[in-house]
């Protein structure tokens, strides 16, 4: 259904901040009514190759699906305001699929599931079944949608997220407003929901070293009233409330806190660090500090990690100017905006900034994305006006050195992979004392080339590469012995590794 995309590089842009990487703009394009977008999702084909785009245009009520390498438009009308889409591509039934989360005032959202398949597109509307409040729905303020995948990457639920906020007014008593929370778990037909909560996100996660997943999750409530007096006078309270709780399949709470003040921004879980045992949890708001190492509710980010029915801060730092958006794992980074010209990136082992980007314009709609070729690459899609941009981010791998002659390797070194035997990912760290040629691959036991790593001149330095058993095309590899091989100009090492599905 869709081919492989050539992109034609317009704009060539660079910055001067102090180690920090090019990009490029690698492609714009003007559109239409552009201003109407609500949400740009790239589109990705077969080759998990940047295709084309999916636009939200909230004011028409309609997605416009453009795909580049037949230059069609596809639009497609709908009952209410698409606010953001997710889609995933089905090689072995030639098909696409869309969800679009859908808003309209009065009313609870919906997800439209679009089915394109050999030109033909067919759509089914469910109505989310959120908890409700007392009065009247008055809007929507926090919707989302994003994929539950499982261990090897592939796509087995949607969740769907959402704050809305009733209004109550009684005659003589004036009105009051506060903001529910629901998180559904729903079938990739949309047809059942696995799981439901009255929180406003939840990520499933190892976090205490199970074997079925714990659920992480939060709830922002907002709650204010508004006693109307004759004569203008009104008394007006107003508080919001941040509950974060750590949950089991069997919906007992093995942590529930909640802070006096603030709410929480954004929430990730996952295996970010894989020399630690259970997963870990980074948080972005003005919450409570889980392990109570600090009095004061404040802005921050902070990451923790679970174990033994226990909780472990793995770093923190005051924070008050950015949120999180991606984490870009083959460069071992955090990724988020904090101006709408700026983008921040962190060390997701420490949580220091270690890089800061000026975009050159400041945009809207922002999305980042990976195109999975081997190594993957970082963009982002944005817009001005008329204009969608794509950006495309130029990150090296990290190198951890201290600046001194003592933390320059003394010798060209692969070292043994961590973990070993691994199931789901496992890292692999080299050294080099000059700067080199280096390629990083991994070849299976018969010899065959399977993946290549890391590629490139690399300066003296320790760098770190992950691999999660998939090939140069995504497919997943079967459990067995592996090799990674370094090989520079005059000299080669060979470690072996034990993937386990």
């Amino acid at each position: 259904m869709v081919r492989l995309l050539t992109i034609l590089f317009l704009t060539l842009l660079s910055f001067t901040t102090a180690g920090a990487a090019s990009f490029d703009v690698v492609y714009s394009v003007k559109s239409g009514g552009a201003e109407n977008y609500a949400f740009i999702d790239p589109l990705v084909n077969a080759m998990d190759q940047h295709a084309g785009f999916i636009y939200s245009d909230r004011v028409n009520r309609q997605l416009i699906i453009h795909e580049f390498a037949v230059d069609t438009l596809i639009t497609v009308g709908l009952s209410g305001a698409p606010e953001k889409t997710l889609h995933y591509y089905s090689r072995e039934r030639d098909t696409l699929f869309v969800y679009a989360l859908i808003s309209q005032i009065g009313q609870q959202p919906k997800i439209a599931l679009l089915t394109i398949s050999d030109g033909a597109t067919s759509m089914n509307v469910v109505r989310a079944n959120c908890f409700n409040g007392l009065g009247n729905l008055e809007a929507i303020e926090y919707g989302n949608i994003r994929f539950h995948r499982n261990d090897a990457g592939v796509v087995e639920g949607v969740w769907l997220e959402c704050s809305l906020r009733y209004l109550e007014e009684s005659p003589g008593f004036g009105a009051s407003a506060e903001t529910h929370a629901t998180t559904i778990l729903y079938s990739l037909d949309l047809q059942q929901e696995l799981w439901r909560d009255n929180v406003t996100s939840l990520h499933p996660g190892n976090l205490y070293g199970d074997e079925a997943d714990d659920l992480f999750g939060f709830t922002n409530y907002h709650y204010q009233f508004d006693l109307g007096v004759e004569g203008g006078f009104s008394d007006r309270e107003e508080f919001r409330l941040s509950t974060v709780l750590v949950a089991d399949s069997m919906d007992y709470h093995f942590l529930e806190r909640t802070t006096p003040r603030g709410n929480t921004r954004s929430v990730m879980v996952g295996d970010f660090d894989p020399s630690l045992e259970n997963e870990e949890v980074i948080i972005s708001g003005r919450v409570e500090d889980l392990e109570g190492l600090d009095d004061e509710v404040r802005p921050h980010l902070a990451c923790y990690s679970f174990a033994d029915e226990s909780v472990t801060r793995l770093w923190y730092f005051d924070d008050s100017f950015f949120g999180l958006d991606h984490i870009y794992r083959d460069r071992g980074v955090i990724v988020g905006t904090s101006s709408p010209d700026r983008v921040v990136l962190l060390d997701y082992g420490t949580g220091l900034v270690i890089d800061s980007v000026d975009l050159g314009r400041e945009l809207s709609n922002v999305t980042f994305f990976e195109t999975y070729s081997n190594p993957s690459t970082l963009n982002l899609t944005g817009r001005v006006a008329d204009t969608v941009f794509v950006y495309r981010f130029d990150i090296p791998l990290p190198v951890q050195t201290t600046g001194t002659d003592e933390a320059v390797p003394a010798t060209f070194s692969l070292q043994q992979n961590y973990p070993n035997p691994f199931n789901g990912e496992t890292r692999i760290a080299f050294d080099t004392e000059v700067s080199q040629y280096l390629a990083l691959k991994i070849y299976n036991i018969l010899g065959q080339e399977v993946t290549t790593l890391a590629e490139g001149i690399f300066s003296p330095g320790t760098y770190y590469a992950y691999w999660n058993g998939a090939d140069y095309n995504g497919i997943m590899q079967s459990s067995g012995v592996y090799f990674a091989k370094l090989q520079a100009d005059d000299a080669s090492q060979i470690i072996k590794l034990i993937f386990l599905k």
